[in-house]
């Protein structure tokens, strides 16, 4: 309407639209995959939390374990790609402490990144830093994030702050929440 009252050619409503969607995507994946902003990312992730990868990382916040395997079983609903399926089946056998489960049910993606780091945290949470030693990671917050996660264990409050400021340096977007 404003288009046709000012006279302009139809071609500049299609730019401002193209403009306008490409600064949305290029907002959503600065927050999603490089921001460093947690409050930032809080407020995204609730907003869009209908979308369940994003109502899982915000489940994360709550600190709830009914609240984030709820959270995890909407994603297993919804998507059906194995890594997926693997990692919030992993999630919820963590959350009621059956490591044994939960690394039954990572080993269709155990030899990916995604799924050492999993089994790392599994042995880390289960205290079986013998194993963690086996593992791969390329990701230096990955090391920095297990290595928190034994200190914890330890109750060795000093290194476990110094290992989860690495890993928090050195991770971005939902990564970087979910540390």
């Amino acid at each position: 309407i404003v288009v046709a009252a000012l006279n302009w050619p139809i071609w500049i409503v299609f730019v401002v639209i193209i403009l306008f969607s490409v600064l949305r995507f290029y907002r959503m994946y600065q927050i999603v995959y490089k921001s460093r902003n947690i409050e930032q990312m809080a407020k995204f992730f609730k907003t869009n939390k209908r979308n369940p990868l994003y109502g899982y990382t915000a489940s994360l916040q709550s600190m709830d374990n009914a609240t984030i395997k709820a959270a995890s079983e909407r994603v297993l609903a919804k998507y059906k790609q194995p890594e997926l399926q693997a990692i919030h089946k992993t999630n919820i056998a963590i959350l009621e402490k059956d490591y044994t489960k939960a690394q039954r049910e990572i080993q269709p993606i155990a030899n990916t990144g995604q799924g050492q780091i999993t089994l790392a945290q599994i042995f880390a949470l289960h205290n079986k830093p013998f194993e963690i030693k086996k593992l791969n990671f390329d990701e230096p917050w990955a090391k920095a994030m297990v290595a928190a996660i034994l200190a914890l264990h330890k109750k060795d409050v000093a290194t476990f702050e110094e290992q989860r400021k690495i890993a928090l340096e050195n991770s971005a977007g939902m990564q970087h929440f979910s540390n």
